[in-house]
């Protein structure tokens, strides 16, 4: 029972420092241009130890953004749904306190795919969240999710920028700016 501890410990050490390596990495260069021998000699772990658990670079994004999603969703489905302020301001303040990783993912030069699954999910909450507190009477269903398109890579879009820019505005100062530049009216 000892040596399955001692493993586990081993394993989450390996993950944290491979997280560390790909922070300092994105911070140096684009997804795209890191290796999996860059991760390792920043890690410093052997290819073996980073094959043992990952496929490759994307394998380990993939997991690791299941783990964020999970993390999102279960603030998302906690939400009284009452009050979307409130809301933007426990997601922003979940990954800025808990994952740089994920926020530099979601930067200009992170993953591809991490952007996408983060921009679907801000749509979806659009849809299932923010839709039913607008002063406004959609038409068609068509509307309805060009509406959340629309949001979704607004909001995308600044938060990039916020982090692009060094996140110089407090949380609450960019939920404010979202809030004003919004092209809609809550009820």
């Amino acid at each position: 029972m000892q040596n399955v501890s001692i493993e586990d410990a081993r394993i989450v050490k390996t993950k944290n420092d491979i997280e560390k390596a790909m922070i300092t990495l994105l911070t140096e260069k684009s997804y795209d241009k890191i290796t999996v021998k860059d991760i390792c000699t920043e890690a410093e772990i052997s290819r073996a130890t980073f094959y043992n658990q990952f496929n490759d670079k994307n394998d380990f994004v993939k997991k690791y953004r299941m783990t964020v999603i999970k993390k999102i969703t279960k603030v998302i489905a906690n939400d009284d749904r009452k009050n979307q302020v409130a809301l933007f301001k426990k997601l922003l303040s979940l990954i800025t306190q808990q994952d740089e990783l994920f926020l530099l993912l979601i930067s200009m030069n992170g993953s591809p795919e991490v952007q996408e699954t983060f921009k679907m999910m801000i749509r979806e909450n659009a849809k299932k969240n923010i839709l039913k507190y607008i002063d406004f009477q959609f038409q068609t269903k068509q509307e309805v999710h060009y509406f959340a398109v629309f949001m979704s890579n607004a909001i995308f879009g600044i938060i990039q920028e916020w982090v692009r820019s060094g996140r110089q505005e407090s949380i609450e100062e960019l939920i404010n700016i979202i809030n004003k530049i919004t092209p809609v009216n809550f009820k």
